[in-house]
């Protein structure tokens, strides 16, 4: 629930792409993921976040109701950070 995003809904990740894994699915809450890899960089049959766009990137809806284009070169840090609801961590203007 919203009340479960403790991080703040504007730097919280809902639902990201997947579309490169075998499974073609979108990484959810249901399936909940960690971000071990940059964008693009995962080996197959990892759930990590990755797509085909020009431009090099994925598309991530986060829990304010937004949908941004994250870049691949976003460093893996922040990356990592909004994907968790509750970590507590600071996250930079994105």
């Amino acid at each position: 629930s919203i009340g479960d995003i403790t991080d703040g809904t504007s730097t919280t990740l809902v639902v990201a792409e997947d579309s490169l894994s075998g499974d073609m699915q979108w990484i959810n809450g249901l399936n909940v993921f960690q971000q071990a890899f940059p964008i693009n960089r995962a080996p197959r049959g990892e759930n990590e976040i990755r797509s085909l766009h020009a431009g090099g990137g994925a598309h991530g809806l986060f829990g304010d109701g937004t949908v941004r284009f994250l870049a691949e070169t976003i460093d893996i840090t922040i990356l990592a950070a909004i994907c968790t609801r509750a970590g507590g961590e600071i996250v930079p203007p994105l």
